[in-house]
């Protein structure tokens, strides 16, 4: 995804966590700025976002009330997915203030359509394993443009899984308490994060939401 998009841009990562999908725009050239997140102490309905600063605006809002694992996600009263819709609906709200050239959103497959006015969307399925990576848990993008653009992803024609290498589908939580994190981080596509005072599993949580870095 970040490929696509002229390096050099300013761009704003809200609902960053510790900002997989970040590091890989700025690993391609974009200087990245992070807003606030929960897991810092920040909240993202106490931030306001600056019109004609940012070039483009990313983030993936917390899933779990459009999770198809969530029991409850077609309770439109429970919870997670007031939460989920509360917060999707502040990543819109980003993006209005900001009236960046163009966003990307990224979420579940079951993620309620984006409309922002002034944009065109495109809304894109795609795997961790179709770029490269070892994943094959599908995720969908909205990418919105105010010019028009699209974006198309260079997908491999080959899955990994039939070539004698094992697919896998990452999750939030340690498999066992023996698990690695280093293990974990390299399924995502990274070097194991150094987060000091973390516990392992706030750490495989943080990770585990993150968007894997070749999809980034």
């Amino acid at each position: 995804m970040a490929n696509t998009v002229n390096p050099r841009s300013l761009v704003l990562s809200i609902f960053p966590g510790v900002d997989l999908l970040g590091r890989a725009f700025a690993a391609a050239g974009f200087c990245v700025v992070t807003g606030p997140d929960i897991i810092t102490g920040g909240d993202v309905r106490e931030f306001c976002g600056v019109p004609g600063k940012f070039d483009g605006v990313i983030g993936g809002p917390p899933c779990q009330g459009f999770s198809a694992a969530n029991m409850f996600r077609t309770d439109a009263s429970h919870p997670s997915v007031v939460n989920s819709r509360a917060m999707l609906r502040e990543f819109v709200r980003v993006v209005h203030e900001c009236q960046s050239q163009w966003f990307l959103c990224e979420n579940v497959p079951s993620v309620p359509d984006l409309r922002i006015d002034g944009y065109k969307v495109q809304r894109i399925p795609i795997s961790d394993e179709q770029c490269g990576g070892v994943q094959v848990r599908t995720r969908h993008i909205q990418y919105g443009s105010k010019a028009g653009h699209i974006i198309r992803p260079n997908r491999s024609v080959k899955h990994r899984s039939r070539i004698g290498r094992k697919s896998f589908a990452i999750t939030t939580k340690q498999n066992s308490r023996w698990a690695s994190f280093a293990g974990h981080c390299r399924k995502q596509g990274i070097e194991p994060l150094d987060l000091p005072g973390w516990s392992k599993q706030a750490k495989f949580r943080a990770v585990g939401h993150g968007v894997p870095a070749a999809v980034g």
